[in-house]
């Protein structure tokens, strides 16, 4: 039986709600029952995924896995250990709202993805699950590092790790790429946007991992993490941004 996109939207609403509870319950420092409905909203959010794969009497895994909607269930998975820990009550309030603010962008994008004879192919769901999973940890170590510029001080580089492993599957993610691209088009890279974005992305965050071997203070390194946001926002968002740049203009 088909779940069509009533079921999805539904389910997309009630992870919503679940995820802004959280946020607010953890502003109040109400991390127990915040850090609860942060994985109810992720079991809700993940159900919500693998019914966009019912399509025709069949289940696909691609739009799933699309980097859109995956990015906001790996950036709560992500945000759940914070709350439960003991970290400081600006970080797990700005992760919140950081993953409210990509949440909201799912839910107003209408159109699901379409599975393709391209897409069928094992290695770009590969591709899209390891694009999605960098990308969110990219995002998520931005809002630890300015959440670390807001409390000043001696500031703790807790999004360091965030950084290293978000590198590293985006490093998988090139190869995985390159050989969907290979498959599917006849060549591993091309000079379009889409490549170019990605390739500038991995040598940003490439030099980014190495700055503590170049004597750079804190603070410093903590905005060139918030700044490598911009390029993983426009390499994801980049339809959505044009197309509200046309309504705007």
């Amino acid at each position: 039986m088909d779940l069509n996109s009533g079921f999805f939207e539904y389910c997309m609403v009630a992870a919503l709600v679940l995820y802004a509870m959280s946020t607010v319950l953890t502003f109040f420092r109400v991390r127990h029952f915040g850090s609860f409905l942060i994985m109810a909203g992720f079991v809700v959010n993940l159900v919500a995924l693998i019914s966009l794969g019912y399509i025709g009497g069949d289940w696909y895994l691609f739009p799933m896995l699309d980097e859109l909607r995956l990015i906001p269930a790996v950036m709560a998975l992500l945000a759940y250990p914070v709350i439960r820990g003991k970290g400081r009550n600006e970080a797990m309030t700005v992760m919140g709202v950081l993953l409210l603010v990509t949440f909201i962008a799912v839910i107003v994008q209408t159109d699901p993805p379409m599975p393709s004879i391209k897409t069928k192919v094992m290695v770009a769901s590969f591709f899209f699950l390891s694009e999605g999973v960098s990308a969110a940890f990219f995002l998520m170590s931005g809002a630890l590092a300015f959440a670390a510029l807001l409390v000043n001080s001696s500031v703790n580089e807790s999004w360091n790790r965030l950084v290293l492993w978000g590198f590293v599957i985006f490093t998988l993610c090139q190869i995985l790429g390159a050989i969907w691209a290979f498959i599917g088009w006849s060549y591993p890279f091309s000079w379009s946007t889409r490549h170019l974005s990605s390739a500038s992305i991995w040598c940003f965050y490439g030099a980014a991992i190495h700055l503590r071997y170049v004597g750079m203070n804190t603070k410093s390194k903590a905005l060139i993490t918030i700044v490598g946001i911009i390029p993983v926002v426009f390499m994801v968002y980049h339809h959505q941004i044009i197309e509200l740049l046309g309504v705007l203009i």
